[in-house]
């Protein structure tokens, strides 16, 4: 996907933690200048909407700088 000069690719997935917790993850790749930024957020997958709506807010925010 390409927003305006950057392309971004973001994905989720879930795992079972050593604790036996299951834990969801949201992330996003941005190629910037030619160097990759990486926005992640981790969380109970029990809270997996708050985990996608604090990704979405910090990936909205995040200004890289090169």
């Amino acid at each position: 996907m390409e927003t305006g000069r950057t392309r971004l690719a973001t994905g989720s997935y879930t795992w079972i933690d050593d604790q036996g917790r299951e834990v969801f993850v949201r992330n996003a790749a941005l190629l910037v200048a030619g160097r990759y930024h990486l926005v992640i957020v981790i969380g109970p997958e029990a809270r997996r909407d708050e985990v996608q709506a604090h990704h979405a807010h910090v990936l909205d925010t995040y200004r890289p700088t090169t």
